[in-house]
């Protein structure tokens, strides 16, 4: 989750996440995907997550706009 705040903000530029949190129990699996909630500017965002490979891998997409 620290890695999923930090992408946001050092990768996409995302000014005032505050807190990610990620559902638990997530398979870890190539091609599962799921969604992680930030808190961005005090909203509530949905991140897009989904795992590349069986490694424990992951791409973080930004936030859908809305």
């Amino acid at each position: 989750q620290t890695d999923v705040q930090k992408l946001l903000t050092e990768t996409y530029k995302i000014d005032g996440v505050t807190a990610v949190t990620c559902p638990a129990e997530q398979k870890v699996e190539d091609g599962a995907k799921f969604e992680c909630t930030a808190t961005i500017a005090g909203k509530p965002t949905q991140i897009p997550i989904t795992v590349k490979g069986d490694g424990g891998n992951y791409e973080v997409s930004p936030p859908a706009t809305k």
